[in-house]
């Protein structure tokens, strides 16, 4: 219901401005106000008619070529809004406004700002369309206007930024709000934001910052030097007569003995003898079953579940027995072979290096052994 509220208010603002700009002959526009807010297509004044020129011809045609731009940009805000695109309608309307500072395209200003929830730019256009449209403005059109501005007051804040450094830029959000020093609260809209303080030749500075409905805030925002600048304001710290810094540089340690396949070798090599020990016992205790076995009373199927278990443990065991005898003389091979000791590389090792800085050389010494 607010948007088609919107929607309405928007289009009887056209019904009152297309006469203005369709009329060729009678159009005479309102004096630019100085404290007009910009616009966000970027233009802050426009060539209106009436303006002072060196020619009557010149001025005539200057106020021509305005007149037909500002109807173009506003016909266009005007399609824009009725196909919901309120974004690229605020610039139209804005465009327009810079050609043609009518204060009835001020209204369409702020009502769009409210659409896209830019609630200090719609503040700003519609205190600005009251101060600039005055008894002008209709009565039922100020009350409404006023009731938006007392619903902005609870979604916008004020904020005085300072700092340390005059002329430096104040951005909020990646958006310029002005420059250092500020001589009264900026409007913003409430919620949370990033404020950045810069100048060249100091370091940027950003605070995140969040702000409620109708906060009034201060956030004071220092800068430092750069250390370029500081280098360039004082240079003899880079001219020295000769500035030495000594470095010294120790050869690397030598690289542990790489001893883990020796490792693995004589541990395997213990596995499989304990493997061959129990093997072998159990082997013999079943062959020893057998032989008792053969001097008592027994069926075949005993003697020969006896002799098949004997024999099974008796090859696992030799099995084993000489896996443990070729990983064990393999390792001792390897053991023996390697040398007693590693000799260090046979190079020169840089113990001290010395770099000098004077006025146009570098110097470079260097201790080697």
């Amino acid at each position: 219901m607010q948007k088609f509220l919107n929607r309405a208010r928007i289009s009887s603002s056209a019904i009152l401005l297309l006469p203005l700009w369709t009329a060729s002959v009678a159009f005479a526009a309102p004096d630019p106000d100085p404290n007009a807010p910009p616009s966000s297509a970027g233009a802050t004044s426009a060539a209106l008619p009436g303006a002072p020129s060196d020619t009557p011809a010149e001025s005539a045609v200057t106020a021509k070529e305005a007149k037909k731009k500002a109807k173009e940009h506003f016909e266009t805000g005007l399609r824009l809004y009725e196909d919901g695109d309120y974004a690229l309608a605020l610039i139209e309307f804005e465009r327009a406004y810079s050609f043609v500072p009518d204060f009835r395209v001020l209204y369409n200003i702020g009502q769009v700002s409210i659409q896209l929830a830019r609630y200090a730019r719609a503040s700003q256009a519609l205190e600005q369309y009251l101060k600039n449209g005055g008894a002008k403005v209709p009565a039922a059109r100020v009350t409404s206007v006023h009731s938006d501005l007392k619903m902005l007051e609870g979604r916008t804040a004020h904020l005085m930024v300072k700092s340390n450094v005059d002329g430096a830029e104040i951005f909020l959000d990646d958006q310029l709000l002005g420059k250092t020093p500020v001589s009264e609260p900026l409007l913003v809209d409430a919620g949370e934001h990033r404020v950045s303080v810069q100048k060249p030749g100091y370091a940027t500075r950003t605070e995140p910052l969040v702000l409620a409905g109708r906060d009034e805030s201060t956030l004071q925002i220092d800068l430092e030097e750069s250390k370029s600048q500081q280098a360039n304001q004082n240079p003899q710290l880079m001219q020295t007569p000769e500035t030495q810094r000594t470095v010294i540089y120790s050869p690397p340690p030598a690289p542990p003995r790489k001893n883990e396949l020796l490792y693995v070798g004589w541990g395997a090599t213990g596995l499989l003898v304990a493997g061959w020990a129990v093997t072998g016992y159990i082997g013999i205790k079943a062959a020893s079953d057998l032989h008792n076995q053969l001097n008592q009373p027994t069926t075949p199927s005993q003697l020969e579940s006896l002799r098949v278990k004997a024999r099974g443990w008796l090859l696992a065991s030799d099995i084993v027995g000489a896996a443990a005898i070729v990983t064990g003389g393999t390792t001792l091979y390897f053991s023996l072979k390697r040398p007693s000791r590693e000799q260090a590389p046979n190079h020169a090792a840089v113990t001290s290096l010395k770099l000098g800085l004077g006025p146009g050389a570098i110097q470079l010494n260097g201790a080697f052994e």
